[in-house]
């Protein structure tokens, strides 16, 4: 699976000028980029996010005669890591939507309605097939609900992830990681990836890296208890999947995307609507493979960095909120990560409501 990446040049593509922008990627996020009150004021400024939010809180509520506050959706309650999920891929979604409405009253341009592939980080895979028309709103929330409440049962009494940059051979690493149980994650850049384990493989991984001198990786264990895109979660998964298929239906009424949709476990689009099953599952244990997606559709190379040959390629890609640090200039953790990318294209950042109408480009 590991590839070198020392091989690769230092400048690649020159950014193209705003007039020549032609065709976009759309990026969504996972979770990891929530903040306090993250929707109260879109949901304050625009009404049909209001409603998107409150039809949400009904199906959270799952049942119950009150639906869920919408406080617990804008993260301003007790944290809890099955909300701060939720609400972050809502989010994304509802700030997607209200972006199209805006798109087709005032004709704001970009369009991100029509671009030429959508792509979901992690759990913002399931954004990115709402946004291409795969399935409906309720069923978009649903999902992801049980998803969410299923997943977390896998947690542990430790962390399970260890964030590794300035990797020259990744093939050194994947040793690493068969020396001691761990897995690639998320292979996020170049030289970024993820590791993923139980605590006392994540512990021992970081103490083999340490004692291998390569402290320059800057390995750092994130506060994640739950060993996301491992073969750990494979069981989970599998119950998961079957229940939502024959208990919620949601998986039978999925369509195909009718924008291309690049999944986390191949690097590759949504053939036909058969494949959503298959490969969000998939997503569970296996690594999520950002940066041959990337190289591939947005860069038009491979992972070596070779040209590929009638590879189409994007101009530019729009990131879809949220941000850690709403309030500062810059985008996301998926603009950061493009930074660290040999190549250049240019990015929009649409990561809060302030940006609905005044987007601009970073070069």
């Amino acid at each position: 699976m590991a590839e070198t990446t020392a091989d690769l040049p230092e400048e690649g593509l020159n950014p193209p000028k705003k007039e020549d922008i032609k065709s976009i990627g759309v990026l969504f996020p996972g979770q990891g980029n929530q903040y306090r009150g993250m929707g109260r004021a879109l949901c304050e400024q625009y009404p049909s996010a209001l409603e998107r939010y409150k039809t949400a809180a009904r199906i959270l509520g799952n049942g119950r005669r009150q639906p869920l506050p919408l406080e617990n959706l804008f993260l301003e309650g007790p944290a809890d890591p099955l909300m701060t999920f939720l609400a972050t891929v809502i989010y994304s979604v509802v700030l997607y939507e209200t972006r199209v409405e805006l798109e087709e009253e005032e004709g704001l341009e970009p369009k991100i309605s029509n671009p030429a592939f959508f792509a979901g980080m992690s759990a913002g895979e399931a954004s990115a097939l709402y946004a291409a028309r795969a399935m409906e709103f309720n069923d978009f929330v649903a999902l992801c609900r049980h998803r969410g409440r299923n997943v977390i049962k896998k947690s542990y009494d430790g962390k399970c992830m260890l964030k590794l940059a300035n990797i020259e051979d990744a093939a050194e690493l994947d040793d690493v990681c068969k020396k001691v149980g761990a897995e690639f994650g998320l292979w996020n850049a170049p030289d970024t990836i993820v590791l993923t384990a139980e605590p006392e493989e994540i512990q021992a991984a970081n103490k083999t890296i340490i004692d291998m001198g390569r402290s320059n990786w800057k390995p750092k264990e994130l506060n994640i208890n739950i060993p996301y895109h491992s073969s750990k979660l494979k069981g989970i998964a599998e119950k998961w999947w079957r229940k939502a298929l024959n208990y919620f239906h949601i998986m039978r009424r999925l369509r195909k995307p009718q924008i291309p949709v690049i999944a986390n476990a191949t690097a590759e689009p949504y053939a036909e609507d058969a494949d959503a099953p298959e490969l969000l599952e998939k997503q569970f244990y296996t690594t999520v493979l950002w940066y041959h997606s990337m190289m591939k559709f947005v860069f038009g190379r491979d992972a070596k960095g070779n040209p590929l040959a009638n590879q189409h390629t994007v101009d530019a890609v729009v990131e879809l909120g949220p941000k850690i640090r709403p309030n500062r200039p810059g985008g996301g953790s998926l603009s950061s990560l493009l930074s660290r990318f040999p190549y250049k294209k240019p990015v929009l950042h649409l990561t809060s409501e302030a940006q609905l109408r005044n987007v601009k480009f970073a070069y």
